[in-house]
């Protein structure tokens, strides 16, 4: 039991702190800027047992960077080798909560935005490509099929029907993507326009790399 609180608490601590390095690049509360540096003893923490957290995070040879926060100070800072404070590393899945902070037609049918789905036996709403409901095909090697191709979004669009809508949960990437198809509909604004300006301006995050193929028309 003591094994598995320490990897989840070690899981709990990289999601925290990544998504912090991620979006406080250039934040109002940097810690290069307004978070005081301060020593382990000073917070009233065991040191030991973080850096049994520390190492258990770069077991995971993915992870880049992991902080340790407190009270707006900077306890304690890793980084992978190659990887430092000024590092733009990718956030990966924790982006979909950001684009998913810019939907709030959840229940309407994909089909309103998305003619190519119209021939599909499916009801799939705009909820279901949000929470990994949709029912999509899931290919065995979709992973690699489709972010080595030419364009995710004209993968994404070929992808077919396999199961009722909104009974079983599955992490398929192709959900998230569909979501840049339906956002221009709406707006007539690119998807990642639409991050910049109504979210990561908002909350001061400026210095962002946005990951897309030329390929795509977003």
């Amino acid at each position: 039991m003591t094994v598995l609180i320490e990897h989840f608490l070690a899981i709990g601590l990289v999601l925290m702190t990544y998504l912090m390095t991620i979006l406080a690049k250039d934040i109002t509360l940097h810690p290069r800027e307004n978070w005081a540096v301060v020593p382990v003893a000073a917070m009233g923490i065991d040191r030991p047992k973080i850096q049994i957290l520390f190492e258990l995070s770069f077991q995971d040879s993915a992870i880049q960077e992991v902080l340790l926060i407190k009270n707006r100070h900077l306890i304690l800072e890793r980084y992978a080798l190659g990887e430092d404070e000024n590092s733009s590393d990718p956030s990966w899945g924790m982006t979909k909560s950001l684009y998913a902070a810019l939907i709030d037609r959840l229940d309407d049918p994909v089909v309103k935005y998305l003619d190519y789905f119209h021939n599909e036996p499916s009801d799939i709403r705009v909820r279901g490509l949000l929470d990994m409901t949709s029912g999509l095909d899931f290919p065995a090697h979709e992973y690699e099929e489709m972010f080595f191709s030419a364009a995710h979004l004209a993968y994404a669009r070929s992808v077919g029907v396999a199961k009722e809508a909104g009974v079983i949960f599955e992490y398929n990437n192709v959900n998230s993507i569909l979501l840049s198809d339906i956002l221009p509909q709406v707006t007539g604004v690119s998807a990642n326009r639409l991050l910049r300006d109504r979210i990561l301006s908002r909350i001061g995050t400026g210095n962002v790399n946005l990951w897309q193929h030329t390929a795509d028309t977003l």
